[in-house]
């Protein structure tokens, strides 16, 4: 899903995780990404066809010092530049709690009082 001409939500399956990583980083090196400025991978669990899913998923599945990757990276000294297309590697990895599920009766609860909560 292509949000903006901006960011780019792939949707990755059966993913693990080094196989996100390789995944994400083709994706990032490929010229025929490149006007994209951020490229998302997320799990299976993730509905990308839902805005608040996708921001879920994206950022409470990653690691910005382990999870991120650009397109071209050099080095100046000994200060590194980053540059191009920034990846991120938002897909669920081992160790990390299983998504949360709502209970039916809590969702139709919330639903039923939205509009009293945001008054």
């Amino acid at each position: 899903r292509l949000w903006e001409d901006t960011l780019l939500v792939v949707q990755l399956e059966h993913a693990t995780p080094e196989k996100a990583r390789e995944s994400l980083g083709r994706l990032v090196a490929a010229e025929a990404l490149s006007g994209v400025k951020i490229i998302a991978a997320v799990s299976p669990d993730v509905d990308i066809d839902d805005d608040v899913e996708v921001l879920w998923g994206m950022f409470t599945r990653f690691d910005p010092a382990r999870d991120i990757q650009f397109s071209r990276v050099s080095m100046a000294g000994v200060v590194p530049i980053y540059e191009g297309v920034l990846g991120i590697d938002a897909t669920w990895k081992p160790g990390y709690p299983e998504p949360l599920v709502m209970d039916d009766d809590v969702v139709k609860k919330v639903e039923n009082r939205w509009q009293d909560y945001w008054k």
